[in-house]
């Protein structure tokens, strides 16, 4: 057989073996149905203030999650006036410590450096809580399922159900009479939680707000399942292999992290 024939044959095989990545439906299925998710979502959101404007006590609320820190200074009627949200890098006391400091910077101040605002009360709940309950001496702590539970209640006041999805784990709460009476942790893996979807976003250079916009527009997102991270990465591989674009492999995740919620 000569080169010529052979090469012809082998252009005319086709795909022998077959796609190994399974699709699934896109997110949305046009711009109107992202709209009208956005405005579903929208409703409930904290009322905001400027800080440079507001005078008096605030209150300082810290949460030291398992990967990231976030804080939030609250007014007198509940108004959001500071977030900050950052990597904790291993190291809680010295992301919190430089989180305050920047908090201060940021505090207004009158002509002669006295402080405008100061911090009524500052409580921390999370993984950290103990730590830096001591460390910082706050006013006091709250253990983070009740913090999920009172912040779901200002929203939602009958609030049956409560889905947190951390940076390493995922716990279900379930709500009667105004109080938790059962909590469920996931058991088999942290495929579906926010380490892993920030590791993913980052080994692709990009934020975890620019991985998760990239999903919105995805026409065939990737079934990547949902139970061990070590699969996952392996169907990601092949995924890629295959021509699915970035959109498609956020998209898959997305799908994968509610699938983890739900099983």
């Amino acid at each position: 057989m000569t080169l010529p024939e052979v090469l012809r044959r082998l252009s005319e095989l086709g795909d022998t073996q077959g796609s190994e990545v399974v699709r699934l439906d896109p997110l949305f299925k046009d711009e109107t149905d992202y709209q009208a998710f956005k405005e579903r979502h929208d409703k409930d959101a904290v009322p905001l203030a400027e800080l440079s404007s507001y005078r008096g006590e605030a209150y300082l609320g810290i949460d030291a999650g398992s990967t990231t820190i976030k804080s939030a200074l609250i007014g007198r009627d509940g108004e959001v006036l500071r977030v900050s949200y950052a990597n904790n890098k291993g190291d809680v006391l010295g992301a919190a410590k430089r989180m305050l400091s920047d908090l201060y910077d940021d505090l207004p101040v009158d002509e002669s450096g006295a402080p405008l605002v100061t911090i009524g009360h500052a409580t921390v709940t999370g993984y950290g809580e103990g730590m830096l309950l001591e460390a910082l001496r706050c006013d006091s702590g709250e253990i983070e399922t009740v913090a999920h539970l009172r912040g779901a209640q200002a929203f939602v006041p009958d609030v049956e159900s409560i889905l947190d999805i951390g940076g390493q784990d995922m716990k279900f709460l379930r709500v009667r009479n105004g109080v938790i009476d059962h909590i469920m942790l996931n058991e088999a893996c942290s495929s579906g939680c926010g380490s892993f979807l920030e590791a993913f976003a980052s080994s692709l250079g990009l934020s975890i707000q620019e991985f998760a916009h990239e999903a919105l527009a995805a026409e065939g997102p990737v079934d990547l399942g949902s139970r061990c991270t070590v699969f996952m990465n392996s169907r990601v591989k092949q995924a890629q292999k295959e021509g699915a674009t970035v959109g498609d492999i956020s998209a898959g995740l997305s799908y994968s992290v509610i699938k983890n919620a739900i099983f």
